[in-house]
């Protein structure tokens, strides 16, 4: 498989195109950490993932939150030994970023 051997890390992956993108990393022999602000939707996210795929963890995390952040790629470097790809689909905004 295309991504045997390794480990994305997915910002937003509770919908749209994040959700897309651990459904087809999966499917492809790939392991992904699925982190969205809702983690609900990312185990529904993880839920869809076809049978044979690969390996998934959710993990509550709102990007905005630095400290979050970190302690979610590490729990995802404790629970795979590694991460090989980031991809950022979460979108958060703000009026105070305007």
């Amino acid at each position: 498989m295309r991504f045997d051997d390794t480990v994305t890390i997915i910002t937003g992956a509770g919908s749209g195109m994040g959700r897309a993108t651990a459904r087809r990393l999966t499917s492809e022999g790939g392991d992904v950490v699925c982190l969205d602000v809702d983690e609900t939707a990312a185990l529904e996210t993880v839920a869809m993932i076809p049978k044979g795929g690969g390996r998934a963890l959710v993990i509550g995390c709102d990007v905005r939150d630095r400290a979050g952040l970190e302690a979610a790629l590490a729990l995802a470097r404790k629970e795979f030994d590694k991460v090989t790809h980031p991809v950022n689909c979460a979108g958060a905004l703000t009026m105070d970023s305007l």
